[in-house]
């Protein structure tokens, strides 16, 4: 949904939220609300390949090889979605967005794979 935002709507959706943060904030100092220095979008990317990377892995039902086959998954995703924004006005494909979008997934399904394994362990008794 939010790739297919040409570039200026998004940029402008930014200015908003932080003026409407800015109006209902009780400490408003006249400073921006979120700091420029950080890009929003690729925080928002991250949290979504992140989640993207754990459900696919968890409807893999952790068959063999499955973490491997949840990555690729995820990975041709977000090529897609990188070829979907190079499609869309104002908007531009990186070979960079890919590479984390990658890794927030492969985030992801180490943190399933690391709550599975603790929870076998656990059920079966094993102490660290």
């Amino acid at each position: 949904m939010f790739s297919s935002i040409p570039g200026r709507e998004v940029s402008h959706s930014f200015d908003n939220l932080s003026a409407a943060v800015q109006t209902i904030s009780p400490a408003s100092s006249g400073a921006p609300a979120f700091s420029p220095e950080i890009e929003w979008l690729k925080v928002g990317h991250g949290i979504g390949y992140f989640c993207l990377g754990f459900a696919v892995l968890y409807a893999l039902n952790h068959a063999r090889g499955s973490p491997l086959t949840a990555l690729v998954i995820c990975s041709l995703y977000a090529v897609t979605d990188e070829i979907h924004q190079a499609l869309t006005p104002g908007r531009s494909a990186s070979g960079r967005d890919i590479l984390l979008d990658s890794l927030a997934s492969l985030a992801g399904i180490l943190v399933l794979l690391g709550i599975t394994t603790w929870r076998a362990r656990r059920k079966s008794g094993y102490r660290f």
